[in-house]
């Protein structure tokens, strides 16, 4: 697929738009690049997804410059970042300029504890939305589930953790590899 590089910054840019961070917006790239407009496979966004998650910083962030490389080398992933971004850094200048100002009004307080409740509303829909399409057997919903009680309950450090679901990945491809047929001595 021939993607140009201005189709790159619209893509991107109407996802920065309706993106709220985190999950939410990881969801939305899904739902856009890879349903609706099949710019990249499930594959290239499990992929990136999970090289994602292993570097430091914002796993958004880290995704949508993979795709952008994916999808225009250097040109496209700087392109990607920059409109994907755009929306949110113009608001937040907005917000910060308008906070500075009335953050003394009382009823400004109350709307911040609002938005705050939508948010954990948005965050968990991506997050089941996310699961749906990610977690198809039970090995997945295994390493899901170790990681979160292993996460939430133990306070386990998050690198060690991304490390041993690598591992039980990898234990349970090995597991499920059929065995090599044994070679023919002639």
């Amino acid at each position: 697929m021939d993607i140009k590089l201005k189709d790159i910054f619209k893509s991107f840019f109407k996802i920065g738009l309706g993106a709220f961070g985190g999950m939410v917006a990881i969801a939305h790239i899904e739902e856009t690049l890879v349903k609706k407009k099949k710019m990249i496979s499930r594959n290239q966004f499990n992929e990136g997804l999970a090289l994602a998650q292993i570097v430091p910083g914002s796993t958004s962030t880290s995704l949508v410059v993979y795709i952008g490389y994916n999808l225009g080398g250097l040109s496209g992933a700087i392109i990607a970042i920059s409109a994907f971004i755009l929306p949110a850094f113009t608001l937040m200048i907005f917000l910060a300029i308008g906070y500075l100002h009335f953050q003394e009004v009382s009823f400004i307080s109350s709307i911040l504890r609002g938005l705050n409740a939508v948010v954990v509303a948005l965050i968990i829909d991506a997050l089941v939305n996310l699961s749906k399409s990610t977690i198809k057997r039970k090995r997945e919903a295994v390493i899901a589930l170790f990681t979160f009680f292993a996460l939430y309950f133990l306070k386990t450090n998050l690198f060690l953790l991304i490390f041993l679901a690598g591992m039980l990945g990898l234990i349970f491809y090995v597991l499920e590899e059929k065995p090599c047929p044994p070679a023919n001595k002639s």
